[in-house]
């Protein structure tokens, strides 16, 4: 006689199974809607912004693909283990009546990234108001505060020295509030995916060892899970940290600039406008100009403060491009195309993980 076969434990499988289901709706449910709040419209991005705007944007994209394509992945996963649960407990009917008696089918390439709102159309039309007024109210609110500067400075031809700072403030001071949204939809982000990499290590050994459930399924499983799928995730964890705190500092560094430019120029709009009132003319004039030279000072304190804040998004885009690099890794398929393929179960896999010929105790 042979040996005695090990007897799988399913109620290990079936615990399995429900913590893959759980994570793919944790992916599906809060990861992926988290990203849809991370984007970054142009009026939030300054113009020497190192790169940072389009390695963002790419970032995003892999992300978006990565969550997308790990929800589908572990809902597969979860089926396939019920399904060999199903059948170490003879309950083969439950299978047929489960799955129709066909197989479970590879998990479906999410195909492009749709980084539009799931949002109904009044309120993506509602949205993209809001960010269109959001975006000018920005922009209006430096112009109009240099042109007040520039009108009440008119007597002392302060408009020759407001325009080359005017010009630098328009194209480079913007709205950080975006960029605080999207460090909370990272840091969402974040957490789902930093909670399901243990995990996914835990039901690994779980399905392998504490189930004692043995054969091509069972290595066809791990392999993937443990080689593929969990390196995967564990890229995209640490991306989407950089990507919080990128977003934080860009946001921080914008909110200072963004502050110091209105006090200062409300200040020095306020001084010259009661020197205005002066009658004597020539002491009104004198104390505009010192205003002026005071605001041309302060701004270059600004500039300074943003070219720091530049610095930091070089580094910060750096950064993200190699973690995108480590991402994309797992994403891109054989012609290059970041289509997520080459990470994804593939149909031998599926087909062994579930073929009832394998499956061996």
């Amino acid at each position: 006689m042979g040996p005695t076969p090990t007897r799988v434990e399913t109620q290990a499988l079936r615990t399995a199974a429900q913590s893959f289901q759980t994570s793919s709706q944790a992916l599906h449910d809060r990861a992926v809607p988290a990203i849809g709040r991370t984007g970054l419209p142009s009026f939030s991005v300054p113009a020497m912004s190192m790169g940072y705007g389009h390695n963002y944007d790419d970032a995003r994209s892999a992300m978006d693909l990565t969550c997308k394509l790990g929800a589908n992945v572990l809902s597969t996963i979860s089926l396939a283990l019920t399904r060999v649960a199903n059948h170490y407990e003879g309950q083969d009917g439950e299978n047929a009546k489960m799955f129709g008696g066909n197989p479970i089918p590879p998990p479906a390439l999410p195909g492009k990234a749709d980084l539009s709102s799931d949002a109904g159309w009044l309120d993506d039309t509602i949205a993209s108001l809001m960010a269109i007024g959001e975006g000018g109210a920005v922009s209006a609110m430096i112009a109009v505060a240099l042109a007040g500067l520039g009108t009440s400075s008119a007597r002392a031809g302060g408009a020759a020295i407001i325009a080359p700072f005017g010009v630098f403030c328009l194209a480079n001071l913007r709205d950080p509030v975006p960029h605080f949204l999207a460090a909370s939809g990272w840091n969402e982000v974040e957490g789902v995916l930093a909670d399901l990499f243990p995990e996914l290590q835990k039901q690994v050994h779980d399905v392998t060892a504490t189930a004692k459930w043995q054969g091509d399924g069972a290595n066809s499983f791990n392999d993937y899970v443990t080689n593929i799928f969990a390196p995967m995730i564990d890229s995209a964890r640490s991306l989407a940290g950089d990507m919080k705190t990128s977003s934080y500092e860009a946001g921080g560094g914008l909110s200072t600039a963004l502050l110091l430019f209105i006090i200062a120029t409300y200040t020095a709009i306020t001084t010259c406008l009661e020197a205005n009132a002066d009658p004597t003319g020539l002491a009104g004039t004198a104390i505009i100009w010192a205003t002026l030279s005071m605001w041309a000072t302060f701004i270059l304190e600004i500039i300074g403060e943003m070219i720091a804040t530049f610095a930091m998004l070089g580094i910060a885009s750096a950064t993200i491009a190699s973690g995108y690099k480590s991402l994309a890794g797992w994403l891109k398929d054989s012609d290059g195309s970041l289509d997520g393929k080459s990470a994804n179960l593939s149909v031998d896999d599926t087909t062994t993980i579930q073929d009832w010929n394998q499956w061996t105790e």
